[in-house]
């Protein structure tokens, strides 16, 4: 890779994908983390949600069973949670890759003269040199505007 070409890659960090992998890792780290302490206190909610109902049925009048369901399972799973992060992660880490293989490759292929970044395969390079031209363009657009009034004004 030439030094150049060093110079018009792109911090990783700088990546959505990066930000997007980083807070998916953090996500499934904090449901493996707080799952079972979670499930403990879904399940006790749940108990006493039942227990209310069956507390109210009886104090209605109404026939009811002996006792409260026992634990039927938790009607708030995390498990689609750990579904949809686990999907996110991996997008994420894909385009992460192939973004980042895509401007390492486009990096090794700039031209060493330094002409500048490969505009040809790099959006941003694209964008930057555009920018530039447009710069370039209206700064001379300028200077031959301040030489035409300047001629006007001096006619020697």
């Amino acid at each position: 890779m030439n030094p150049t070409a060093r110079s018009t890659l792109r911090p990783l960090a700088e990546s959505p994908w990066y930000w997007a992998y980083l807070f998916c890792t953090g996500g499934l780290i904090a449901l493996v983390v707080i799952g079972p302490k979670y499930a403990l206190r879904q399940s006790q909610i749940e108990q006493n949600g039942q227990k209310r109902q069956w507390a109210a049925q009886l104090a209605a009048g109404r026939a009811v069973t002996d006792s409260p369901e026992p634990d039927v399972g938790q009607a708030v799973p995390l498990w689609p949670l750990f579904v949809l992060l686990g999907g996110c992660l991996g997008v994420a880490w894909i385009k992460l890759i192939r973004d980042h293989v895509r401007r390492r490759r486009a990096a090794m292929q700039a031209p060493p003269s330094g002409d500048g970044p490969d505009v040809t395969s790099d959006p941003d390079a694209r964008r930057t040199v555009a920018n530039d031209t447009t710069a370039r363009d209206t700064l001379t657009a300028n200077d031959d505007a301040i030489q035409g009034i300047t001629a006007q004004r001096d006619p020697s």
